[in-house]
């Protein structure tokens, strides 16, 4: 009987632990501060839903199976050079940003959500599969800086906005 009840209580909690992310690894990341997505600035990022209190002891970044979400009022960038980020999900909240630069290759998982602003300054559109973000009610994605005749990879947009490098300079 006792085997049966631990295997009862295990078989119930198991599912808790996975669902929390406590065994599959996974871990939400919430921006604590604006700063820099790269390999260093490990201090962006903390697991504290507020985004307040810095909670990040192993100074970890987000990783392959880990949901961002970037906070209302900071701004997070992925500066030039900077390999390509892959997660399990982007949020952009209203008042947040996220600017990817000109960086490219970057995975944004299941979802693309929010209703923030996401600056790019190349056309490459990170990929993600499902998500609000593009849809009425979304964020806006303004592409800044490009030069000459450009083609955008992306062609849904919930706000659009084109700043480009100069007068003559198109988007296809």
């Amino acid at each position: 009987r006792l085997i049966n009840r631990l295997l009862g209580q295990l078989l119930f909690v198991l599912p808790l632990l996975f669902s929390a992310g406590f065994l599959n690894g996974q871990t939400t990341w919430y921006s604590y501060q604006s700063g820099n997505w790269n390999n260093t600035d490990w201090r962006t990022w903390t697991t504290d839903p507020s985004g307040t209190t810095l909670i990040n002891p192993s100074h970890a970044l987000p990783g392959a199976t880990d949901p961002v979400v970037i906070l209302n009022g900071r701004i997070v960038t992925i500066p030039t050079g900077t390999t390509g980020r892959t997660v399990a999900s982007v949020t952009i909240q209203e008042g947040a940003v996220l600017d990817i630069t000109n960086t490219t290759g970057h995975s944004f998982g299941t979802d693309l959500n929010g209703s923030g602003l996401l600056r790019l300054s190349a056309a490459s559109f990170p990929g993600f599969a499902t998500g609000t973000f593009v849809q009425p009610g979304g964020g806006t994605v303004e592409y800044y800086g490009l030069t000459g005749g450009f083609t955008l990879s992306q062609f849904t947009y919930n706000n659009l906005i084109l700043n480009l490098a100069g007068s003559a300079d198109e988007a296809f």
